[in-house]
């Protein structure tokens, strides 16, 4: 089953490339390949002060302003699809957040991480952002897990390295700006060939590039002020369970400002532009971990 957002917010003129059919939500195997961007769903967040729920999926569809031609959104918890990785119909992938955490993965995210551990051997276009930052350093040979120093909640300021303005994604952002950040855990170890193009100070590895078609980000740029307002709402009387280091690092109060949702668009653009140039399929070997 598929899910698209019910309602994308007014954006500029649909570029002329994107002119395909939604597929049939109705199938269960929906599979269509002109549309651009595949959206991994991987959970979605209730909020039961403000008394809903909201997936990560349809705010991606929100954030990017994407319509139904250009992106497509799969529930890969609830009502996931056997997707083939050496068959990708589309030309990227997003890889979205998720309430669970990538060290102690449930049987849907054990697929997920096989998964991608095929796609990133092909080099398909990839953003992957919290959990699925963690689950492209886990794939890539790194190692994710619990921050020591706790939670990080709230905007927090995102400072780019200087290679940062070299990237297709990153270019133009200022040097420092805000970002939502919700998370408890972290890339622990990088992964080799991954380089850090932004950090915050609560976390080094807020940003990774493996190579011009694959980023990942520890923040969401897919958050919008009023519902990360509604979600340190929710977290007020958090406790965090014996086995999770204890404390939240608070950021600033939300603003409308959000510099991070550029990321998303651009990805789109990204991926339709690598699909003009040579076919992107290759092997990574510099990326993934040596099999015995």
């Amino acid at each position: 089953m598929t899910k698209t957002a019910k309602k994308s917010p007014a954006k500029s003129p649909t570029p002329p490339f994107a002119n395909a059919t939604l597929a049939n939500a109705s199938s269960p195997s929906v599979i269509n390949s002109s549309i651009t961007l595949l959206i991994m769903e991987c959970g979605d967040i209730t909020l039961e002060k403000a008394n809903k729920t909201l997936g990560f999926g349809p705010m991606f569809m929100e954030a990017g302003a994407f319509s139904e031609n250009e992106a497509i959104v799969i529930d890969m918890v609830n009502q996931p699809q056997n997707l083939d990785p050496l068959h990708f119909p589309y030309m990227g992938l997003i890889v979205t957040g998720s309430i669970e955490m990538v060290s102690a993965p449930r049987p849907w995210a054990v697929k997920v991480l096989s998964f991608l551990e095929t796609t990133f051997r092909l080099g398909i276009p990839t953003l992957g952002i919290c959990w699925g930052h963690h689950a492209i350093a886990q794939v890539a040979g790194g190692r994710a897990g619990y921050h020591p120093k706790g939670m990080e909640l709230g905007s927090h300021e995102i400072i780019l390295e200087p290679e940062a303005q070299n990237h297709p994604m990153l270019y133009g952002l200022p040097q420092k700006f805000p970002a939502y950040e919700s998370h408890s855990q972290t890339v622990i170890d990088l992964p080799p060939g991954a380089k850090i193009l932004g950090r915050s100070q609560h976390d080094p590895h807020q940003i990774l590039s493996y190579g011009s078609l694959t980023l990942t980000c520890q923040f969401h740029p897919e958050f919008t002020a009023p519902f990360m307002e509604d979600l340190l709402a929710d977290m007020e009387d958090y406790q965090p369970s014996p086995d999770v280091p204890p404390g939240v690092v608070l950021g600033t109060v939300p603003n409308e400002t959000n510099p991070s949702k550029t990321l998303i668009r651009r990805f789109f653009e990204l991926c339709f532009q690598n699909q003009l140039g040579p076919p992107h399929y290759r092997f990574a070997p510099n990326y993934i971990r040596s099999r015995s």
